[in-house]
């Protein structure tokens, strides 16, 4: 128990320092002499755009997971499920990106309704769907990209990834043929959650989700194009689909506190490998990253003033 606990806080320590050495080595080797801003009253409204977006957007998340839960039968209402993912929103800047945020609505789902396998698999799935949606925009990204850039290397990622979807795709139609992996213990739980995701997928519910996720990240990649052009980028919508799916599934991974440090690095390098400045990429993320951060405060208030 000691190993698991003093492991845990390792974990953390180290995702902390690697969001905090990314950000000092950012801001000390960028010049800010370029950086201006169009108008403070421009920037002034695309922030308060993108508040409201990224509002609507939770929103929109909420309705993804109500449809998921209603399809493996639990009756979450839309209303919970915007709440949840509100009060998720502000674990996700506590702990490393969203796996705070899904920890608390899986936590929460369980304590509501009794069934820890249906609460923990909605949430994977409904995570799940959100990251395929987003690795279909980079597929659809890198050709674009590889024109941009006259090089064939991205082309040749994305044939990567299509190959290694193609067989994670076959491997999972088949899963039930691998009867030995049963036998371990998580990998049964594992060989569940994907047979449980077959049938999803072949309803109408997987097809809305999906339809859903692409307007989420949609209005992620708005409110980046927003921002930047609102700091002087000049960005174009093109240049916003090339660059930030990317940068969005990198900071989906657990590999730093709430995102930070790792978006920056990516956007700084999306950035600069378009063309644009890299002084903007890093104001710009820095707004983003804000936006979330006070968006957050507010689940931090739900959670305090209504934990039942």
């Amino acid at each position: 128990m000691f190993f698991f606990s003093t492991n845990k806080y390792s974990f953390f320590f180290l995702r902390a320092l690697l969001s905090i050495s990314l950000l000092i080595f950012i801001f000390f080797n960028f010049d800010f002499k370029n950086f201006t801003v169009i108008s403070n009253k421009s920037l002034f409204q695309s922030l308060i755009f993108s508040i409201l977006l990224l509002s609507l957007a939770l929103f929109i998340i909420s309705l993804r997971w109500h449809l998921v839960c209603s399809f493996f039968g639990l009756p979450l209402k839309l209303k919970t499920s915007f709440k949840l993912v509100i009060i998720g929103q502000f674990f996700n800047h506590l702990l490393p990106t969203s796996i705070g945020g899904d920890f608390f609505r899986s936590y929460a789902l369980w304590k509501n309704y009794n069934s820890i396998k249906l609460s923990v698999l909605s949430v994977v799935l409904d995570r799940l769907i959100g990251l395929g949606t987003l690795l279909i925009l980079i597929l659809f990204g890198l050709p674009l990209l590889s024109i941009n850039l006259s090089s064939k290397i991205p082309v040749i990622i994305a044939i990567s990834i299509f190959i290694v979807s193609i067989g994670v795709m076959l491997f999972f139609v088949n899963i039930e043929s691998f009867k030995s992996l049963k036998k371990i213990s998580i990998f049964s739980k594992i060989v569940d959650i994907i047979i449980k995701g077959k049938v999803l997928v072949c309803s109408r519910i997987f097809v809305i989700s999906v339809l859903i996720s692409f307007v989420v990240h949609s209005s992620s990649l708005l409110i980046i194009y927003l921002i930047s052009n609102s700091l002087g980028a000049e960005m174009t919508l093109i240049e916003t689909i090339l660059v930030v799916p990317a940068v969005l599934l990198i900071t989906a991974l657990p590999l730093s506190i709430g995102g930070w440090g790792v978006r920056e690095a990516g956007l700084v390098g999306g950035f600069s490998l378009i063309g644009l400045d890299a002084s903007v990429a890093l104001a710009t993320s820095i707004l983003y990253g804000s936006i979330n951060i006070f968006l957050g405060l507010f689940g931090g208030l739900l959670f305090l003033f209504h934990r039942q």
